[in-house]
This record gives structure tokens, sequence and C-alpha cells, in this order.
């Protein structure tokens, strides 16, 4: 069979438009050897490129012919004039990444392999400013140690903000992003969405979506995706549950939640880590506000931030479980306390990020003068009264200080009940009324007070 200056040799796939093909020149045409095969991919007959999208066509085919990458099947020929119309690319003996998958149980180092030179590829795309709009497991080829994105039929150049035209679909339903779905609105965040669907196949070893048996429940299906991160104790790996917390990111309907920061993705995915603490931190780093602050293109250094930071949340764990035991004496004439203080060691790791970042060259000194003066002044709008409490025990809880909490109680009972007041239930000491109305009496005490010591009227 042949088709234009090309022998065809044997059907290599086919999808819903077009079928590939391994195929040689009947003659060397200038780059394109005789001697060697390439995949050419036959549009179906009738599917033709209307007049009035030729032009914008013709810019498409300069724009992936001038692509060179090592993780890009290269495109080496095309015709547009012939019906039916082909594209001619390189040819590599390698099988799609769902069917690779399929046949292969792969480690963590395998899985960050594959996944590192996707990225690659993708960004080297988006830099070169062109979308490929159809990020699947099955356009993912995988040979040689070498992974390729394949099949740029339905690309795209990333300043077309509306890709497609009225009442046309391109692409595949099932690993679509709800912007395209259901706007029509494609951006580099939207091939983010299917290098996530790309990360959960070769992790778990198939589709997140079943195909659907109508055009209308499949995209019901896919507007409702949701991936959930599994248990650390379903994953068989630190390093395992981290590609599994990325893909989740990557995954997320609204394209601004998307994680789509190529330098952040390819040090987290990069990382071989044993240690659940580290893992851990690495999570809450991204998440946290300082996400900014991280030299992503210094991996190393980000990694050893984090493990730095673990130990140190490791060693405040131990420190309030310490002293959690000092002050279980103190407490038993204060159950409010008690409680309050139970609640808050129940999510020891939160509080413990918090400890660990408590300015320990503060002033210890005048601990109940100070503690009253934070509490009255400072304690409305808290964050989470919480953090009044752990203040608190932080200031006194340098040796023999932490003996002081027994007696301050005993000694001054309008303490603790401030004290309670931070502590009150939700958290929040600004959502108290009881204790804004606390602070609004005091406030006009002490102002009554002091105009009184001034010569006031009151004098």
């Amino acid at each position: 069979m042949n088709l234009g200056d090309f022998r065809i040799h044997e059907l290599l796939g086919q999808g819903a438009t077009a079928r590939v093909y391994r195929g040689s020149p009947r003659r060397t045409i200038g780059h394109i050897s005789q001697a060697q095969d390439y995949a050419i991919k036959v549009f179906r007959p009738g599917f033709l490129i209307p007049p009035r999208r030729r032009a914008r066509a013709d810019r498409e085919v300069e724009l992936l012919a001038a692509l060179e990458h090592p993780n890009i099947v290269r495109y080496v020929a095309f015709s547009l004039d012939s019906d039916p119309q082909f594209y001619v690319s390189e040819y590599y003996r390698a099988c799609a990444l769902d069917d690779w998958r399929a046949t292969h149980a792969p480690d963590a180092a395998s899985i960050r392999e594959i996944v590192l030179q996707t990225l690659r590829g993708l960004t080297y795309l988006h830099r070169r400013g062109v979308l490929h709009r159809d990020m699947k497991p099955q356009n993912v080829l995988v040979g040689d140690g070498v992974v390729r994105i394949c099949d740029f039929g339905v690309a795209r150049p990333a300043c077309a903000r509306q890709i497609t035209e009225s009442g046309e679909f391109l692409g595949t339903i099932r690993y679509a992003p709800p912007e395209y779905l259901f706007d029509g609105q494609y951006d580099e965040r939207s091939d983010f969405f299917g290098l996530g669907h790309i990360l959960h196949c070769v992790l778990h070893g198939e589709d997140l979506l079943d195909e659907a048996p109508t055009f209308a429940s499949q995209v019901l299906a896919a507007s409702r995706i949701e991936y959930r991160v599994p248990q650390a104790d379903e994953c068989g790996s630190p390093s395992e549950y981290l590609l599994c917390w990325i893909a989740s990111k990557l995954l997320r309907s609204a394209p601004m939640e998307r994680y789509v920061d190529p330098k952040q993705i390819e040090s987290l995915v990069g990382f071989d880590v044993d240690d659940w603490g580290v893992v851990d931190q690495l999570i809450w780093n991204v998440d946290s506000y300082h996400t900014e602050q991280i030299d992503w293109t210094d991996p190393q250094s980000v990694l050893g931030a984090a493990e730095a930071e673990a130990w140190t949340v490791r060693r405040c764990l131990s420190e309030l479980a310490e002293l959690r035991v000092c002050y279980e004496d103190a407490f038993e004439s204060y159950p409010d306390l008690a409680e309050d203080y139970g609640r808050m060691m129940a999510d020891s790791l939160q509080f413990a990020r918090l400890y660990s970042q408590i300015d320990w060259q503060a002033s210890q000194t005048s601990i109940a003068e100070k503690l009253r003066e934070w509490l009255w002044f400072e304690g409305v709008g808290l964050r989470s009264g919480a953090l009044a409490f752990l203040w608190w025990l932080s200031r006194i809880g340098r040796g023999k200080l932490r003996l002081e909490i027994a007696s301050l109680l005993r000694e001054d009972d309008e303490l603790a009940e401030d004290i309670r007041y931070a502590m009150a239930e939700n958290g929040d000491a600004g959502s108290s009324e009881a204790y804004e109305r606390r602070f609004a009496a005091r406030r006009a005490l002490s102002e009554s007070i002091a105009g009184r010591s001034d010569g006031g009227p009151d004098a």
C-alpha cells in the first residue's frame, strides 16, 4: 500500500479521527531517508481541514516542524493538500504508556523518571508557545529508557485564547480539564491537568475515569472528577506518597488551584525520600505561606531545608509531650484548661510547627504580667485562641520556670480565667463575645484610672 511518496508497512494503532502506520519513503526526500522507518498518521477520509482554517493550519505545521527535544516526537513532513491528509514523524520502537504500565510494576525511581521526562517535554512545548491539548497516557511513548510526547494532531499555539470553534470538541473527553469541557478555554494549566492523568496512570496502572457510553455521560463524569490521595499506609514508600500528592495537585478542577510551576514539580518529583517526616515537611512548605521564598532551582537546598525543619518539628513534638506530662498535675484543679490543652495536643504536629517558630530569645521575666498584657491588649482577633495558651506555655517552658505554673494559677485565679477566655470554644478569642465585653470594660477602667492619675475631673 502506498500513500504519496511513502510505502505503508503495518498498522500501529488507530483512534477516532486517524490511523497510525509504520512506513518508509520510496525514495530519499531531502532529510527524510529512504533507509529509515517513520510513523505516518493518516486522517480518515473526509477529515479535511476546511478552507477557513487552512492559513491557521499552515502556521501550526510550521510550529510543529520546528520542535526538537529528546522528549518530543519530531515531525518531519506534512501533507495537507491530499485526501486523506497525513503527518509524518520519526518512528521509535516504543509503546504507549498505558500499554507499558499494563505489563510493568514500576518502582518509585522508574515513576519519577517517566514523569520527569514527560514534564521536560511539556515544559519545552510551552516555552515554544505550543499547547498539546491532548495530554494522556496513550500519547506518551516509552522505549529504550526514553519517554516522548507524541500525537500533536490537535496542538495549537498558546496565543489562541479561544481554542475551539462553536460546537467543536477536539481531544479526549475523559482526560479533558473542566475549563475546556464547559468554556472551551485551554491554556498551559490545562496541559498540566493531563500530566496529572499521566502520573495517575503510572502510579496506579489505570485511568482515573472509565470510558462512558455516551458523550453527555462522559462530560458529566469528567466534571465530577476527584482524586483522593491514598493514606500513608496505603503507599509503598514516602516517595510514592509524595508523587500521589503531586498528582492530586495537578488534577485540581479549578485551574487557579492547579499545581503548574515546572521548577517546583521537577524538584519534588526528583526527590528520593525515605523519611515520612521530610515528605510531610516538603508538602507543608509547598502549601504554606513561604512557598515563594523557596529557591526551586536548587533542589538540594530545598531538600536540605525540609530535613532540617523536620528535625526541628520532631524535637518540638518531644518537648510538647514533655510539657504535657509536667502540666498534668498543675491542671488538676483547672479541668477547663486541661481539656483545652488536651484538644490542642490532639493536633500535635500543627502545634509543634507553631512551637518551633516561637522566638526563644524573647524575655521570660515577669511572666504573669507579660501574659496579662498580651491577653488583654493583643488577644482580640487572634488567629486562634490556642495560640495564646501556646505562647504562654513557651514562655514558662524552660528549666525551672515551668514549675511556676501551678503556683501562678493558684495565686492568680483572674489570670486563669483570662486564659480560659482566650481558649474559648471554636478557638478564636476574637469570636468570644464575653471576652470582647471583658476587654472593653477593662480598657474603659484602665482609661478611667489613667485619667484620675493625670488629675482629671474625678481626681
